[in-house]
């Protein structure tokens, strides 16, 4: 789609239709604007014609000629219309059923709409209507109720039914931990009731949930119930609730009876592929979901080498072991002397020069194991504070710490000591390769993802100013080139809208188009009370273009033939007619339309086919554009609408005293709507009368494979004929073939 670049001036046109003395906008002027739109000579008159002053002895001298030429114009035009309409390669109307984008007006009973028509009753005491009855949940509604997987409310069931299958993944293996099992068993299984609870009616909701067949979602409860219950989500929903957990009974920290509860795990990622589908950022949540793939990862191989540190026995076992230690994790003690700030105590350090364990060359580590004693002494003489952790604390920082140096292979872990810890070391080191190796590969998409986009603005950047340098633009316009481009790609803007569309069907490029623009072009008063089908038709030809600051959609004495949407920004209506004071008169926002009487012409129109003020754009700016040429195209396969136009254009220069009646003619004014300027309609003539030739090509090319194709065939024939003479001769006095 093309845009506008900063620095490129537009030559755009508007046209005036409201009571403004230069172009049609939605609001009113002061008193100012109403003086100008008296009946006298005014500005208006002289922007009414074409461009030259003429005086009124050479408009009547040249009514005879411009009424020959208006007839030629006719026959041309006529002409035209004949050649195009026998053209298959035409001005076509969209492929899109416009019926299948909008919705029909529900149908009127003969009984409504009598008493529509019927006059209202007598007028009688304002009394206020009776609150509505409240509404409860009633059987029905539970027995009939659906929902639908793209609601908000199934995202977020979906998002509860999530978050207890991730509690289960957790809490699963947590019951290795002494701590968590005495201190909390009971809000476990409290828990546990919950999110049973939920997984059941998980079921309830699963089998009330819709789905498309052939693209047409289907709400009826049995198809809906037979599709989930001959389905495998059934059996994983009926597994992952098998009673396991009587078990507990028996032993009651076997926590692992839960496992089946992982079956439900389809829920996280199908709430997964939700969350992507409606975020706004869908790489930062990829993101987060891989930090959370690694955290349970860790989590269960901490478990795992925990339980094996307590049947390997952990009583026994020394700080530079393979398995768990008390001794590895000491709690921390902080000394309550200052010893780094400017005024440090001196004596907050032991001195510990009269050890030889200390070598002075740092090629060994200090040993102090040789005097911790009488360290240990002198620091209770010195005071310190000392940070006390669970139990619970030190097993799982150091299990997870050596879970997650294992698995990403990463840090230095203490050799195995037997042939089981051999055998775990190996295991967990393998399976740690291939999971990890899956993770780091996921982590690198989704960083090649999120700097794709950043890497193409970076090299068209890049290109526009190596161009820009080359050929040595100004540097004023250079700014405005780089700014531009940096709000383009703020906006996402820097690829074409039809590219974008291009991939959906027509009917659901339709709807975008109906509701980006169809409110905005029903406000319009020249398409009020218009066909639906008709507007249907002019928004799928609207145009984006995008304007700088400072750049003017259009300047006084530019043509109109263009009709303008502002979809985001500000705009600037400036009367420049003296160079000397330019004065702005009014501030378009956004939904503003203006230039509406420019796509279509009416004879006697004192306004002309010139703009009468500037539009410029305050700063970057959204502009829709709809030309006269496609409301031209549009217009002739809608008659009806094209003499509604033209009254309604009538109506609305005759309301602002901008209609010359005299130069107006019914049959005249209606074949003017439609007439484009001379060289724009032979412009379009010579187009389709190439697409003509084209098809005489076609056409002939075809009648020559043809032709070529029987002369084969007669070829073939008279070589049978030539090899089959006599047998066809003695057949014949025979009397077999008559």
């Amino acid at each position: 789609m093309p845009r506008s670049m900063p620095g490129k001036m537009q030559r755009l046109s508007i046209v005036s239709e409201k009571p403004l003395y230069v172009l049609g906008l939605n609001g009113k002027l002061g008193d100012v604007n109403k003086r100008r739109l008296e009946p006298q000579p005014s500005r208006l008159d002289i922007n009414s014609v074409s461009g030259d002053s003429r005086d009124a002895h050479d408009m009547e001298g040249g009514g005879v000629r411009a009424r020959s030429f208006s007839r030629l114009a006719r026959t041309v035009i006529l002409v035209r219309n004949w050649l195009v309409s026998a053209s298959e390669e035409g001005d076509q109307r969209s492929d899109v059923d416009p019926s299948a984008v909008f919705e029909l007006a529900p149908s009127v009973t003969r009984s409504e709409a009598e008493a529509a028509e019927a006059p209202p009753p007598p007028s009688a005491p304002d009394i206020p209507p009776p609150p509505p009855p409240k509404t409860f949940l009633t059987t029905a509604a539970v027995i009939y109720f659906t929902i639908s997987p793209n609601s908000r409310a199934y995202y977020l069931w979906t998002t509860v039914v999530s978050i207890g299958v991730l509690y289960n993944i957790v809490a699963l293996s947590i019951f290795i931990f002494d701590d968590i099992y005495f201190g909390y068993f009971r809000e476990w299984l409290l828990l546990n009731l919950f999110f049973d609870a939920v997984f059941i009616f998980d079921i309830f909701i699963q089998s009330r949930t819709t789905y498309l067949l052939d693209g047409t979602p289907v709400t009826n409860i049995r198809m809906i119930a037979k599709n989930y219950f001959s389905g495998s989500r059934i059996w994983l929903d009926l597994s992952c609730l098998l009673p396991f957990d009587l078990l507990l009974l028996i032993q009651s920290s076997a926590s692992i009876v839960r496992v089946t509860r992982l079956l439900k795990t389809y829920r996280v990622m199908e709430f997964h592929a939700l969350t992507v589908k409606v975020i706004m950022f869908p790489a930062v949540f990829r993101i987060i979901s891989v930090v959370t793939t690694c955290f349970v990862l860790f989590h269960w191989n901490a478990c795992i080498y925990f339980l094996f540190s307590l049947m390997q026995g952990i009583d026994n076992a020394t700080d530079t072991g393979f398995v768990f230690s008390y001794k590895k994790v000491f709690n921390p003690v902080i000394p309550t002397c200052d010893i780094l700030l400017e005024d440090a105590d001196e004596t907050c350090a032991y001195d510990e020069s009269k050890f030889d364990a200390l070598d002075l060359d740092q090629t060994e580590p200090l040993d102090r194991t040789v005097y911790i004693e009488e360290l240990m002494e002198y620091w209770r003489q010195r005071g310190y504070v000392e940070w006390s952790f669970s139990n619970f604390t030190k097993e799982y920082s150091m299990s997870i710490y050596w879970s997650s140096l294992t698995i990403t292979t990463c840090g230095q872990q203490p050799w195995p000591e037997n042939s089981a810890q051999n055998m775990l070391e190996c295991v967990d080191t393998l399976l740690g390769l291939m999971v990890f190796s899956v993770i780091i590969g996921s982590v690198g998409n989704v960083v090649s993802v999120m700097n794709k986009q950043r890497a193409e603005y970076q090299e068209k950047m890049d290109a526009v100013k190596f161009y820009m340098k080359y050929r040595k633009v100004n540097p004023a316009i250079q700014e405005r080139v780089l700014n531009c481009f940096v709000y383009m790609a703020s906006q996402n803007q820097l690829t074409d809208e039809r590219d974008i569309l291009e991939v959906l069907p027509p009917r659901l490029t339709g709807q975008i188009a109906v509701s980006l623009h169809m409110e905005t072009l029903q406000k319009v008063e020249l398409f009020t009370e218009c066909e639906v089908n008709f507007l249907y038709e002019l928004v799928l030809r609207l145009q984006q273009h995008v304007f700088s600051p400072g750049d003017y959609i259009c300047r006084t004495g530019d043509r109109a033939k263009e009709m303008f949407i502002l979809k985001r920004g500000q705009l600037s209506v400036i009367d420049d007619a003296n160079s000397e004071q330019v004065v702005e008169l009014e501030v378009l926002n956004e939904g503003s339309t203006f230039g509406e009487l420019s796509v279509v012409r009416v004879a006697g129109n004192m306004l002309g086919d010139r703009r009468a003020v500037s539009v410029r754009s305050v700063g970057f700016s959204d502009i829709y554009i709809l030309a006269q040429e496609d409301v031209s195209a549009v217009l002739v396969d809608y008659p009806t609408m094209r003499d509604h136009l033209y009254e309604k254009a009538r109506e609305m220069l005759r309301a602002k005293l901008l209609l010359d009646e005299t130069e107006v003619d019914d049959d005249q004014g209606l074949l003017g709507m439609l007439t484009l300027p001379t060289d724009e309609q032979l412009s379009r003539l010579q187009a389709a009368m190439e697409n003509i030739d084209r098809q005489l090509d076609d056409y002939a090319r075809q009648q020559q494979e043809s032709v070529t194709r029987q002369k084969q065939r007669i070829t073939e024939l008279e070589g049978m004929f030539t090899r089959n003479k006599r047998r066809i001769r003695r057949d014949c006095e025979r009397g077999l073939l008559t």
